[in-house]
């Protein structure tokens, strides 16, 4: 590595350490970043949020302390404003030379930057959705955001988008071809391969979350939000309970619709079937309790949970978009089901459920794939390549960075 590259100062911007998959991905890049000697920060509109706790002391934490203010449509626009004041006099003081940004919020405050040359940017596109995300994309927002990406284009050196779904869908509704495409660089999610879990950890990690003798434990792990599309397992698991006793399923994460899934649950008479986790700190030890992992999301970029499921061995059952046909290969590492059929998703569930061979052959394949493809280190090899060609544009390395 050049010594150009080990003095260059990176940041990743977030708005805030909420649970999700793209301030998740933020923190662990920036922490192998800085495990790797690299001076590198992680900026946060609010630090206030349940992944500060992840966060090493080798990366520095630039806590802008703005809180968005609820109220007077005037509020957001103080609360942008102030925030891209705040970012910018962090970018300058600490002379960040590269800026790597996730999610909506943060792509538009890293376009002002780009604007006024403060530093460089990187978007990062999360999302097959990217317009839509956060249920923000109605009224005049969707084309307020094509135009703002537009932007990102011409006046950033890259945009990196975590799947090449979610760089086909950000070309298509851009209307952009040819060099503009390409410089949408495809660097995937990645996630730590965690050493397999002994006997004695998984049997410890099972009675923790309650799975009683030989159970089979089905996870769900995200946002209660309409995305992640719980209420169709729910109805797919209420149409299994006739089909098998032996499964009872835990789903992790907070949202909007925690009532409406609870009251589904208890109405279908699953209380002692399903259970609504909450907020979970340490998904990774569900996950080595559970046998099976359930995806069925109505649209997705590069799902980080169920690469980390992979990670763990587990057979994934998800809605068959491009993305995750991709990861899982039908047959291969779990099962593909029409996004929204229920009756298709009790059917799959059943199937792994009833076939202990079958799912430790799936899980063995959903495992080989994370550690080929997806795993961490490399994906932090191919976004310092990707730094790199940025400082000096001349390096080879960039060439395998997409």
């Amino acid at each position: 590595m050049s010594q150009g590259l080990q003095t260059l100062r990176i940041a990743h911007f977030v708005e805030t350490l909420a649970s999700g998959g793209a301030e998740m991905l933020a923190v662990r890049v920036a922490s192998r970043l800085a495990e790797r000697g690299r001076e590198v920060h992680l900026i946060v509109a609010r630090a206030d949020g349940p992944l500060r706790r992840w966060l090493p002391a080798t990366v520095k934490l630039g806590d802008l302390e703005c809180r968005r203010a609820s109220g007077a449509p005037w509020n957001a626009l103080v609360y942008f404003l102030s925030l891209r004041a705040r970012l910018e006099r962090y970018v300058r003081t600490n002379r960040i030379d590269v800026l790597q940004c996730h999610l909506p919020m943060a792509n538009f405050q890293g376009l002002m930057l780009a604007r006024r040359q403060v530093c460089r940017v990187l978007p990062t596109i999360h999302n097959e959705r990217e317009f839509d995300y956060g249920g923000r994309g109605g009224g005049f927002r969707k084309p307020l955001r094509r135009a703002a990406y537009r932007q990102l284009i011409v006046r950033c050196p890259a945009l990196i988008a975590v799947s090449e779904q979610a760089r086909t869908a950000m070309a298509a509704a851009l209307r952009v071809d040819g060099a503009a495409r390409m410089r949408i660089s495809v660097v995937p999610n990645g996630v730590p391969v965690p050493p397999r879990a002994t006997p004695v950890e998984r049997a410890a990690a099972r009675v923790r979350w309650g799975v009683e003798g030989d159970e089979i434990l089905i996870v769900g792990v995200g946002r209660l939000t309409a995305q992640k599309n719980f209420r169709t397992l729910i109805e797919a698991l209420a149409m299994s309970v006739a089909g098998s006793q032996k499964w009872r399923c835990i789903i992790a994460g907070e949202g909007e619709l925690r009532a409406e899934l609870a009251r589904m649950v208890s109405q279908a008479g699953l209380d002692g079937y399903i259970r609504l986790a909450g907020h979970v700190d340490d998904t990774a030890d569900l996950l080595r309790a559970a046998d099976v992992f359930c995806l069925p999301s109505m649209f997705e970029g590069m799902p980080l949970a169920a690469l980390e499921a992979m990670a763990h061995e587990l057979p994934v059952i998800a809605s068959d978009l491009p993305v995750l046909a991709d990861l899982v290969a039908d047959g291969v590492g779990g099962r593909l089901v029409a996004v929204g059929d229920a009756g298709a998703l009790s059917r799959a569930i059943l199937e792994v459920v009833g076939d202990d061979t079958l799912r430790r052959r799936w899980g063995l394949a959903a495992g080989a794939a994370v550690r080929e493809r997806y795993d961490l280190d490399m994906v932090v090899d191919r976004l310092e390549a990707i730094y790199g060609a940025i400082l000096d544009p001349g390096r080879s390395e960039y060439s395998g960075a997409d």
